[in-house]
């Protein structure tokens, strides 16, 4: 297990490392799925309608199923790398981009109750690493953003999960698409739910590991990334 636990650390920082130089990232991130034979589709390249990144936890994979579901026509999506470097190589390549956010505690917490769920449910060994890196990750992530405010959308975890019809109407405005609207109803939202993975919807067992997390998060040690989290995350709002 310490083996194992120490390998997932040195792939998550040397991510993080990576993402330093967004295309040398990008082009790595499409090597890798191509040697594995996955698809790169996800991968933002010239030919992508849209770019939907966030922060894990911000409310990606509702946002991607609007666009996967709601559009009249399918489109090439980048999404759900969880990378700056992919939303800076987006930009670069003037492909419309979409940036989601949502405060640093819900997310970290958030992301930590989803892996703890995940671990149950598939009934694995949970390990996880101190809490203080995924804020620092929080930390990089949106700082690496700041240049560019202006280049892109952004929209708040409680404007996707409460009115996205709104959100892409913003995204047609400031970026001169013309992507079909989306009635934010309960029905859709549902709708949405029933045909999308469990960590989309809410959740008891993972309301139950939050506030576990909550407790770790909140440790005086923490104290002044979080105030570091939340300034960043006030700046990219403002």
């Amino acid at each position: 297990m310490l083996i194992h636990h120490t390998i997932e650390l040195a792939k998550f920082k040397s991510k993080r490392l990576l993402e330093q130089s967004p295309g040398l990232f990008v082009w790595i991130a499409e090597q890798y799925n191509k040697v594995l034979g996955h698809s790169t589709d996800r991968i933002v390249s010239k030919d992508s309608d849209i770019c939907i990144e966030g922060f894990p936890r911000c409310a990606n994979s509702f946002a991607y199923a609007v666009f996967r579901n709601y559009q009249p026509e399918s489109l090439s999506i980048a999404t759900h790398i969880h990378s700056a470097a992919q939303i800076i190589k987006a930009v670069s390549l003037d492909v419309p981009t979409l940036v989601l956010i949502r405060n640093p505690e819900a997310c970290v917490v958030s992301l930590r109750a989803l892996r703890k769920e995940a671990a149950v449910r598939e009934n694995k060994h949970y390990f996880h690493w101190h809490i203080q890196h995924e804020i620092r990750w929080y930390i990089n992530f949106y700082k690496q953003l700041m240049p560019y405010k202006g280049k892109f959308v952004l929209a708040r975890f409680d404007e996707v999960v409460t009115d996205f019809g709104a959100v892409i109407k913003r995204i047609n405005q400031q970026l001169g698409t013309s992507f079909a609207d989306f009635e934010h109803t309960p029905e859709n939202r549902d709708q949405i739910f029933s045909t999308s993975n469990y960590h989309l919807s809410p959740s008891d067992k993972r309301k139950e590991f939050k506030e576990e997390f909550k407790a770790q998060y909140m440790a005086p040690e923490n104290q002044y990334l979080i105030q570091k989290a939340e300034a960043i995350y006030q700046n990219m709002i403002a």
